[in-house]
């Protein structure tokens, strides 16, 4: 189910200002990041795009939902991949060496008092996992798949390679800077891809790719408090 007219530029524009305020909104804030106004303003500024994209896609959800319903037995799915995702994060943790900003980002979370830190956790395994999917899997992914099936590539192959592209963009996005790039920590984002697979596996269901990552980035900030 694809958007048209103003529900997609509505949509494109929710996507743009989540990555001004994912990628330079929460480096302006971060001085303040201790201090209730930043921390509850980065929290609102990622909630809005994401609350704006739900209602802009609230069809394709509810057409999700609708699926997942009729076919229950495949939300076999979530568990196999959480599992699948959790042992690909931690060999490639163990092989490759994590940016120290992501890093040092979500240990400044788990040191912030119990409430700021709630909108904060919000943020991660909610609204952070909606626009990111929506971007990579709904934009990336779906738009590729259905540009290479236009040329005529064969379906198994446009499948393959719109998820290895969607999950490079997805690593890019993730990259603090080039250093990131030539000490190959980079690398260690590669348990992203398990997102593109399971989006692909669900028939372009959005809400299993989102519920996995949201399982994921619990399971992350989870780790930092143990």
């Amino acid at each position: 189910m694809s958007l048209k007219g103003k529900r997609l530029y509505g949509l494109l524009l929710a996507i743009v200002f989540y990555i001004f305020v994912s990628d330079f909104g929460a480096e302006i804030l971060s001085e303040f990041m201790s201090k209730n106004p930043g921390v509850l303003t980065v929290a609102l500024l990622a909630g809005l795009p994401a609350v704006i994209s739900l209602f802009l896609l609230k069809d394709n959800f509810k057409s999700d939902f609708m699926t997942i319903r009729k076919r229950k037995r495949q939300l076999w799915l979530i568990p196999i991949y959480f599992v699948l995702t959790t042992i690909t994060a931690l060999v490639l943790g163990n092989i490759f060496t994590a940016s120290s900003t992501n890093q040092s980002g979500l240990e400044k979370v788990t040191q912030l008092e119990p409430y700021n830190m709630i909108a904060m956790v919000l943020v991660m395994i909610v609204f952070g996992p909606i626009m990111e999917e929506i971007i990579m899997q709904y934009f990336i992914q779906r738009l590729l798949k259905k540009g290479l099936l236009n040329l005529k590539v064969k379906p198994v192959w446009a499948s393959i390679i719109a998820i290895i592209i969607a999950t490079i963009v997805f690593m890019l996005f993730h990259m603090d800077n080039l250093k990131d790039i030539t000490d190959l920590s980079i690398l260690s984002y590669g348990d992203l891809i398990f997102f593109g697979i399971i989006y692909e596996r669900s028939h372009e269901n959005l809400t299993y790719a989102i519920i996995l990552h949201g399982l994921m980035n619990v399971l992350a900030f989870l780790s930092l408090i143990f």
